[in-house]
This record gives C-alpha cells, sequence and structure tokens, in this order.
C-alpha cells in the first residue's frame, strides 16, 4: 500500500512539475516584448515637446496637419461613438497592446497622437507604446470634452497653453494667502511665544 501511495505522489509531482513549467512557457511567449531602453522612455516622457496643447491642436487642424498623424482615441466605444477627433481610430487603452492594435497603428513615417478622457491616461498609454518600440509618440493635453469644447466648437484663447496635470497639481493655486500692494503674496508670520523658567525653593 506504502509503495502505491509514493508511486502516486511522485506522479503527483512530476505532473505539477510539468504544468508549472509549461505556464512559465506559455507567460514567456506571449508576454509582451519591450525593446525600448529604459532612458529611451524617461527621456521621452519628460520632453515637453510630447505635449500637443490646444493652441497647437488649433493650428494644426487649421494647417490640415492633423492628417500626418496616426490618431488614437483611448475611451471606451460609446463615448468615441459620440464624437471623437476626425480621422481617429478607437483603441481601448486595455486593448493597447494587442497585436491587432499594434499593427493598426505601425504606419510608417506617421507619428502616434494619443488622446482620451483623462490626460493621464493618454501619457500611460504613451510609455507603453515607447517601450514597444514606436518612436514618435504624442499626447493631447487635457481630456478630450475639454478639447471639444475649448478647441473643436469654439476656440478659447484662454486656454491656449492648458494642462491638465499641471493645474491638478498646481497646488499654490490652492495655498495663497493673499496679494500684496506690490503683487507678491503675503506670507504669515510664525506666532512666538515668550515663556519663562520660575525657580521653586523647598522640597519635599
Amino acid at each position: 500500500m506504502n509503495k502505491i501511495q509514493a508511486n502516486i505522489l511522485k506522479n503527483a509531482t512530476l505532473l505539477f512539475a510539468i504544468v508549472g513549467m509549461g505556464t512559465l512557457l506559455v507567460q514567456w511567449i506571449v508576454a509582451p516584448d519591450y525593446s525600448a531602453k529604459n532612458e529611451t522612455v524617461l527621456l521621452a516622457i519628460t520632453d515637453d515637446a510630447q505635449k500637443i496643447l490646444p493652441l497647437q491642436l488649433q493650428e494644426m487642424i487649421a494647417a490640415g496637419n492633423l492628417a500626418s498623424f496616426t490618431l488614437v482615441d483611448l475611451r471606451m466605444p460609446q463615448e468615441f461613438g459620440r464624437g471623437s477627433l476626425a480621422g481617429a481610430i478607437n483603441i481601448p487603452i486595455g486593448e493597447l497592446l494587442k497585436n491587432g492594435s499594434l499593427k493598426l497603428m505601425k504606419k510608417p513615417g506617421n507619428p502616434i497622437l494619443l488622446f482620451s478622457d483623462d490626460e493621464s491616461q493618454a501619457a500611460a498609454a504613451s510609455v507603453l507604446l515607447i517601450s514597444k518600440g514606436f518612436d514618435e509618440v504624442k499626447i493631447l493635453a487635457n481630456d478630450y470634452e475639454y478639447i471639444k469644447t475649448n478647441v473643436l466648437e469654439n476656440f478659447q484663447p484662454a486656454s491656449a497653453f492648458s494642462k491638465s496635470e499641471k493645474a491638478r497639481f498646481d497646488y499654490n493655486r490652492f495655498f495663497r494667502t493673499g496679494g500684496s500692494d506690490d503683487g507678491a503674496s503675503k506670507r504669515t508670520q510664525p506666532i512666538i511665544i515668550q515663556t519663562e523658567i520660575v525657580k521653586t525653593q523647598g522640597g519635599c
């Protein structure tokens, strides 16, 4: 009986090892291949020229230069169906690294312009594509609804250089205490509390 149990345990261990090795092999085959070095990705995403600002977009539309880009709308299909940039293709961010999606975006000589309902989502997608070896990847500053209202429908000069991420983390806007006569912000001075040490005499 002990010999049968030992054989069962041995076979189970062998089967577990085979399944484990097979799983690792499959994951290695289907895992995304990131060809770009970390330094390349970092330089690309920290470059100010990566973002297309509202004014730049408006000028590109007026000059007809937007057609030279592969426009990728990262929103969900129902949002894309309600309107998008002319000529844009819809690739939800969850499907960005699928082979079919990558083939759609690989157009020689065409830089990619990503946009979404959140600027940070477009920025994250750009990191993935640059890591996959795409050379020219730009993102649209701000979200699509902002662009639709302030650029496509009625260009607002006040929004020309707007970046939603900069606005979101511009803490000085919220912690400013007010302006002085010369235009500089007032600074609150700390209150110094004077203390006095009193010596006592006697003891227990």
